[in-house]
């Protein structure tokens, strides 16, 4: 185990046996070869709680950028969806469109619970 948990360890891909390897301390410290699946355990195990950042060869390290991006904007997506949801389920329920959280919930196509969840405010 490293004396000290680096912020970057490098991902190298060995064709020949179909694994990578990570790299570290300039090159010094090298993990065992394995698949891909293998890293987060191997990770974990090695250094703990600071987890270092995979640099990876930069035709996947490109692919993981537009993954994160893709991620964001549907994290932005989903909480625009949630805010809509709550307002439009307030509305149902101001303009007496709706006359309870289950006629909400029924309008809207989801639980009861989830009409409650989405009004009532949080402690």
């Amino acid at each position: 185990m490293p004396t000290s948990s680096p912020d970057t360890v490098r991902a190298v891909h060995v064709p020949a046996r179909d694994r990578w390897v990570l790299v570290w301390d300039e090159g010094r410290s090298e993990s065992p070869p394995m698949r891909l699946r293998s890293i987060p355990g191997f990770l974990d195990t090695t250094f703990g709680s600071h987890t270092p950042t995979i640099q990876w060869p930069a035709g996947i390290s490109e692919l993981l950028d537009r993954v994160d991006v893709a991620d964001k904007e549907a994290a932005r997506a989903q909480a625009h969806a949630q805010m809509m949801r709550r307002e439009v389920a307030q509305g149902l329920l101001d303009t007496g469109i709706a006359g309870s959280f289950g006629d909400v919930a029924a309008i809207l196509g989801v639980t009861r619970q989830r009409i409650h969840h989405l009004l009532t405010p949080e402690q």
